[in-house]
């Protein structure tokens, strides 16, 4: 008879009272993380067969121990860090600027800039002024000598769909946003994003996932 402490509850308590759920999704590299961090959540006492994972300090490797023996050790990921963005490194903004309208104050002269970043590097000598046009659009306020317009409203929303990877059935919803409210039961969404990225070869709640 097992003495797994899982089945000894089980016996305990009553077959009934446990039942299996899925509460994630991952590939092979991602199992080990993916399980320490749920049992960990949960602080779960029926895992308590499995390795440990310890590190004593900040410069030391990790250590597995199992029975109070040490199984493995091995030295810790190093972080990843974002790069720091300066004016060299900073994108235009061109790929996904708004068309701007500025009616110049004085002269009346209409004037249209394909987006904020070019009309601020023109009149203010710095594209990263752009804010101050693009408040002055959305708010009727004067700027730079120009009162401004937009001329079109970009969405950021994207059309989501989901595609049953057994029933193939279909479902669809307004963002990736949308999604999260209505299927993510309080999860932040990031194996959503992974879904999506990976043109159908991951999984998420059962469902394929696609940009419409």
């Amino acid at each position: 008879m097992s003495g797994e402490s899982l089945h000894c509850a089980m016996r305990k308590y009553g077959n009934h009272l446990f039942n299996i759920k899925q509460i994630d999704e991952c590939n092979t590299q991602e199992l080990e993380d993916k399980t320490n961090y749920w049992i960990g959540r949960y602080n779960s006492e029926y895992n308590n067969n499995l390795p440990i994972v310890e590190k004593k300090d900040i410069k030391s490797p990790f250590v597995i121990k199992k029975d109070n023996e040490v199984v493995e050790s091995y030295e810790p990921k190093k972080p990843k860090y974002l790069p720091t963005f300066t004016d060299e490194t900073r994108g235009n903004g061109k790929h996904s600027g708004i068309r701007i309208q500025g009616l110049n104050i004085e002269t009346g002269e209409l004037k249209v800039w394909d987006n904020a970043r070019m009309a601020a590097e023109e009149l203010a000598g710095n594209p990263n002024r752009n804010a101050n046009i693009l408040l002055s659009a959305r708010r009727g306020y004067v700027s730079y000598g120009y009162r401004w317009k937009l001329l079109e409203h970009k969405s950021k929303k994207k059309a989501v769909k989901g595609i049953n990877k057994i029933t193939w059935e279909e479902i669809f919803f307004e963002s990736r946003a949308d999604v999260i409210r209505r299927m993510g039961n309080g999860t932040h969404g990031s194996t959503l994003t992974k879904a999506l990225k990976s043109n159908g070869r991951y999984t998420w709640r059962g469902y394929m996932w696609f940009y419409v």
